[in-house]
């Protein structure tokens, strides 16, 4: 049986080669942790396109108030 779904590791390596462990954190919470990356100037340049989704589907809307992620006509 097939399935879409994806396993990954949740174990990070910690040495010099791998030391951007922004990296490794979903988008929503890496603007937590570092919240530098809240400005969008610096986020479109360190986080990846998959983070950078992540983030934005959690963004309250202006016009909506909600985190509707642009579906609201916005």
């Amino acid at each position: 049986m097939e399935s879409n779904l994806l396993v990954r590791s949740n174990l990070m390596l910690d040495d010099k080669t791998h030391e951007p462990k922004y990296r490794y954190l979903p988008g929503d919470f890496v603007v937590q942790v570092y919240s530098n990356f809240r400005d969008a100037r610096v986020s479109e340049d360190y986080l990846t396109a998959r983070q950078l989704v992540e983030y934005r589907q959690y963004l309250v809307c202006i016009r909506c108030r909600r985190p509707c992620a642009g579906t609201c006509g916005a």
